[in-house]
C-alpha cells in the first residue's frame, strides 16, 4: 500500500543533518513514496516533502531543498493538518539559515512550539526549541558584531 511505503520513508521522527550520511537513502525512499501516493493524500505528501527537504540539505543545493520545503508548506496548509504543518515549518526553517531570514525563522520556531503544544508532540517541541535557540543565538551574535 502507498501509505505503508510513505510511513517507512517518514521514519519515527522528522530529522535533519548537514553532514552526508543516510540522507540519500532516506531521500530516495521519500521520492518513491511520493510517486506511489500519486496525490492521494495532501497531508502525507506534505510530510514526505518536508522530510525530503530536510534530507536534501546534505545532498543537493540548498535552493532545491528550500523549494521542496516551500512545496511541503503549501501542501500542509492546503491539507489543514497540524502534523504536516509542523513538519513543513521545520523544513522551511532548516533550509533557510541565513541572517536575512532571522525574523521569519523566529516566527516559525514559535509556530512549531505552539503546534507541538497543541499536538502534545515532544519530538516536535524539542526541534522547535532547538530552532528557536539557534535563531536567538544568531541574533545575539549579529547584534554583537554590529556593535563592534
Amino acid at each position: 500500500r502507498p501509505s505503508d511505503v510513505a510511513a517507512a520513508a517518514l521514519g519515527p521522527e522528522l530529522g535533519f543533518g548537514f553532514v552526508p550520511g543516510d540522507q540519500p537513502t532516506r531521500a530516495a525512499r521519500c521520492i518513491e513514496a511520493l510517486a506511489r501516493l500519486d496525490g492521494q493524500s495532501a497531508s502525507l505528501e506534505a510530510r514526505l516533502m518536508a522530510t525530503l527537504a530536510t534530507q536534501q540539505l546534505a545532498t543537493v543545493e540548498t535552493a532545491v531543498a528550500r523549494e521542496t520545503a516551500e512545496t511541503a508548506h503549501h501542501l500542509a496548509v492546503a491539507s489543514d493538518d497540524a502534523v504536516a504543518l509542523g513538519a513543513a515549518l521545520v523544513a522551511l526553517s532548516v533550509t533557510d539559515l541565513g541572517p536575512d531570514s532571522m525574523e521569519r525563522r523566529l516566527t516559525m520556531a514559535r509556530q512549531i512550539l505552539a503546534l507541538a503544544d497543541t499536538l502534545g508532540d515532544q519530538a516536535l517541541a524539542r526541534t522547535g526549541h532547538f530552532l528557536l535557540l539557534a535563531a536567538l543565538l544568531l541574533l545575539e551574535l549579529l547584534a554583537g558584531a554590529a556593535l563592534r
